[in-house]
């Protein structure tokens, strides 16, 4: 029997009491906004605050996020249909890319299918993977998002044509709390645990995520999944051959986390049903 870490345990409780301040301030400010109409100066601080506290909360998330994963990260696991999602946080961002004028490249593989994951851990992913490349991307850039599959797996990839990561810095994109020179300079807010986070849950998944980037020139992350996740007798879980990696110079990448066994027969079912779904739908041709 696991025995919890107090450490951790501490975290989980700082953390939540720490929403209770943060959503009473918020309010008292909105209703503040509502009473009535504010001149300038007013409106500016309320913003002000506003943002504040909607980096605070990102914090708060983000150390939630750090006590799930040291606490043994438990995943919800289902047979999840990769393209939705990427399309569904793709269009979260639209009003982000259109006030930047960034265009967005979406190249979804039809092969891509269903894979065996977490939805909402994998939305996560995806979030902050494409949420960076609008962020760190320059005015009018473009971002590109393509994703392919096989039997045995699926990849993904982010790339922008933003500011890029310095040589000395990729080592490090994936530790806790570092975050890019290139980054601060620019005055680009973050907490520094996103991607480390990100990491977590690819590794979780038994994939692997690498970045390849070239200063001023942007930044390409990809990940890579086992279309089924696999566990062996008892749910243990054992280590298995790692995927290829991706080419190109200037790349860095973390592949401890695969590992390998038996097969969900409930994931075949669903993937079976996916590709029948998939025949009938080429039968039909391209009716609306």
């Amino acid at each position: 029997m696991q025995t919890s870490d107090p450490r951790n345990d501490l975290l989980q409780t700082v953390v939540h009491q720490l929403k209770t301040p943060i959503n009473a301030a918020r309010g008292c400010i909105e209703l503040v906004q509502n009473l009535g109409p504010l001149n300038e100066r007013q409106a500016h601080f309320a913003e002000r605050a506003i943002a504040s506290l909607d980096r605070m909360t990102e914090l708060v998330a983000r150390l939630l996020d750090l006590a799930w994963i040291d606490a043994g990260m438990q995943l919800d696991l289902a047979a999840v249909d990769l393209g939705a999602v990427i399309e569904n946080v793709v269009e979260s961002l639209e009003e982000m890319t259109a006030q930047r004028q960034i265009v967005v490249e979406l190249d979804l593989d039809k092969s891509l299918g269903l894979v065996h994951a977490d939805i909402e851990r994998m939305r996560q992913v995806l979030d902050n993977l494409i949420g960076n490349a609008v962020k760190y991307n320059r005015d009018g850039g473009t971002m590109w998002v393509s994703a392919s599959g096989d039997r045995k797996k699926v990849q993904v990839s982010v790339r922008d044509s933003g500011i890029g990561i310095p040589a000395e810095d990729l080592d490090r994109v994936f530790e806790r709390f570092y975050r890019s020179r290139l980054g601060v300079e620019n005055g680009i807010e973050g907490t520094g645990l996103g991607l480390a986070i990100v990491e977590a849950i690819v590794r979780e998944h038994q994939g692997r995520i690498w970045v390849e980037s070239e200063e001023g020139a942007g930044t390409t992350f990809s990940f890579a999944l086992p279309r089924r996740m696999q566990f062996s007798e008892g749910s243990d879980l054992l280590a298995e051959a790692p995927f290829g990696a991706g080419e190109g110079g200037h790349g860095r990448t973390h592949e401890d986390g695969e590992r390998s066994s038996e097969a969900s027969d409930s994931v075949d079912d669903n993937l079976q049903e996916s590709r029948e779904e998939s025949s009938d739908d080429d039968s039909r041709g391209d009716d609306v």
